[in-house]
């Protein structure tokens, strides 16, 4: 499950996250011809594919998802793309396993993609791509049960 800003935003039915770490040289004339390296640059990114769900413009949901007795509201498609796109805000976001005793990843990254179907008479799923920005940390969700 993925939570933008701390509420539910998509149930997530796919996902992709790779963490790299760059190195930097220091090999010198004391290392004897031996090349060294320290740690250097770290990056993260995210990607997603889900449900969608619609909201109307009063906030009730059109549709509901549940996982693990949970009910997801998710966040309005269109808060997403003005957020994240049209104003080029970072969001805080949390990738959730509820499978793993309330492990989860959380930063903040910028939206570098999104893409929304919405095929006839199929479910309506949208997708994701962020790019963090800074610090990922893991935390355990605690007050949820």
């Amino acid at each position: 499950m993925l939570l933008i800003e701390g509420r539910y935003a998509i149930l997530v039915t796919g996902s992709s996250f790779t963490v790299n770490q760059g190195v930097r040289d220091i090999t010198a004339r004391e290392t004897n011809n031996w090349q060294k390296s320290i740690p250097g640059i770290r990056e993260w990114t995210m990607e997603f594919e889900g449900n969608l769900g619609w909201t109307y413009e009063d906030g009730l949901l059109i549709s509901r998802y549940t996982a693990g007795g949970f009910v997801i509201p998710p966040r309005e498609t269109q808060w997403i793309l003005k957020e994240g796109y049209f104003e080029q805000k970072r969001m805080r976001i949390s990738y959730v396993c509820l499978e793993n005793g309330m492990v989860y990843w959380d930063g903040e990254a910028w939206l570098n993609g999104l893409n929304i179907d919405t095929p006839m008479e199929e479910s309506s799923t949208i997708s994701m791509s962020l790019t963090g920005s800074g610090r990922l940390k893991q935390e355990t969700m605690s007050g949820i049960a």
